[in-house]
């Protein structure tokens, strides 16, 4: 936070924190907005940045569409692994 931004204190009262809009808060946050169970809940969201801009690259693997098909940019059906003990291609 920049030393000109002010801070404030609210009085609100959150059932869950989340710390960090990284891959694994934003993907806990996706899942538990889909859940009924969290409907009447109040869940926060807080990261140390504003996130003006696009600064992720995200990778995973699955098989068949998943929760995060919409926004797949690349997909590849092979992986090389190395090392100085194996080397192949292998299939995903």
């Amino acid at each position: 936070m920049e030393a000109s931004q002010s801070h404030t204190i609210s009085k609100t009262r959150y059932d869950y924190i989340i710390t960090g809009a990284g891959c694994a808060g934003l993907s806990l946050l996706m899942r538990m907005m889909e859940d009924a169970f969290f409907a009447d809940k109040q869940i926060l969201l807080i990261d140390a940045s504003p996130k003006q801009s696009n600064d992720r690259t995200w990778c995973f693997w699955e098989n068949g569409a998943g929760l995060f098909e919409s926004i797949v940019k690349h997909s590849w059906a092979k992986v090389q692994f190395a090392s100085d003990y194996f080397s192949g291609l292998l299939d995903l």
